[in-house]
């Protein structure tokens, strides 16, 4: 009954203690706390150019960029990780010839290529001018591929904004748009691991000093005195 007790006790210590240092680490850790943890990340940009109100012939009205990474075991899971494959959707519109342009295609940025049916083209900005049928190269189509490229580069380094729960938007030129960046899985903050790792250390001397004084009880000290 008293390790009934006792086991109890410890149980009841380390989970009222973990909850309590977790919700004050929560609180005083914005926008989310560091964590170690097993997470999968997706993330999916919305991109439009700036180039609708040019003097241009060509427009593009959106590219969409989506991207998912396996779960992995990491001791910072806000951190982006590096894409290695991603797919992407585009329309486009060009308003002298009235002609419009509508595809998809995968993206392996480990090898800097387009996948695209039975194609493996480089993965440069005058095979996406091409693709996105692109025919007048100008200023603001050149700013808006280069803006696209910086993207992806971003998502292949793992150098993107880090996952959150609220959606990136962006206003500047040449591009504007939205990102969405999600981190999802199993994670225990650095606080809690602290407070196991002290936990664990009151248990084992706890332990250890309940062993010590038991070996002193069986096994008394012997008395030097001889008496003559």
């Amino acid at each position: 009954m008293n390790i009934a007790r006792q086991t109890f006790f410890w149980i009841f210590l380390f989970l009222g203690g973990a909850w309590i240092v977790s919700a004050v680490t929560c609180r005083i850790s914005l926008p989310g706390p560091e964590a170690v943890g097993r997470f999968s990340y997706s993330f999916r940009y919305t991109l439009e150019s700036y180039f609708h109100e040019a003097l241009d012939d060509e427009m593009i009205d959106v590219v969409t960029i989506e991207g998912k990474a396996p779960g992995r075991f990491t001791v910072d899971g806000w951190k982006a990780p590096q894409y290695q494959e991603v797919s992407m959707k585009w329309m486009m519109f060009s308003g002298a010839s009235g002609g419009e342009t509508e595809g998809a295609c995968w993206l392996d940025l480990s090898n800097k290529q387009i996948v695209h049916g039975d194609e493996r083209l480089p993965l440069e900005q005058s095979t996406l001018r091409s693709l996105f049928g692109l025919k007048a190269k100008s200023e603001p189509s050149d700013l808006f591929l280069n803006d696209l490229q910086a993207k992806l580069e971003a998502a292949a380094s793992g150098t993107m904004p880090r996952p959150q729960h609220h959606t990136y938007s962006f206003e500047e030129p040449p591009t504007r748009g939205r990102l969405q960046h999600f981190a999802q899985g199993v994670s225990v903050q650095f606080p809690v691991l602290v407070w196991a790792g002290i936990w664990l250390f009151l248990v084992l001397a706890t332990v250890i000093i309940k062993m010590a004084h038991k070996a002193c009880y069986q096994h008394p000290p012997r008395s030097e005195f001889n008496p003559s």
